[in-house]
């Protein structure tokens, strides 16, 4: 069984129960609150027992996440050097070409050494 069908059959059998033991026990028993349960009654009543199943989620969008053939790179050569550094993993792969240079990994070195000093 896949995790949307169990929730869907968890859903359904705290349903059933409901209609035996009633709606508080049948919540207590399962462990999930009275507002989710008729929630969940509401919805398959209007829409039917196929509205019970989880809705489908998209993985969300990172607006600062790197591009994923840059992010292979990274894992293969932080994999290859495992004694590598943040930075000097960086410093090797803008050597040898691998990425673009995206600025990462200095800021640190401007944050420590403020201009003036």
């Amino acid at each position: 069984m896949t995790p949307a069908d169990i929730i869907y059959s968890r859903r359904c059998h705290v349903i059933e129960r409901a209609a035996i033991v009633g709606v508080a026990r049948a919540c207590r028993e399962a462990g999930i609150s009275r507002t989710s349960y008729y929630r969940w009654t509401h919805r398959a009543s209007r829409y039917g027992l196929s509205a019970l199943m989880p809705k489908g989620r998209r993985r969300p969008a990172m607006p600062n996440g790197i591009p994923a053939h840059e992010e292979e790179i990274i894992l293969a050569e932080a994999v290859a050097r495992p004694t590598l550094g943040a930075r000097r993993l960086l410093e090797h792969l803008a050597e040898r070409g691998g990425l673009a240079d995206t600025g990462a990994g200095h800021a640190g070195e401007e944050s420590r050494n403020p201009p003036g000093r």
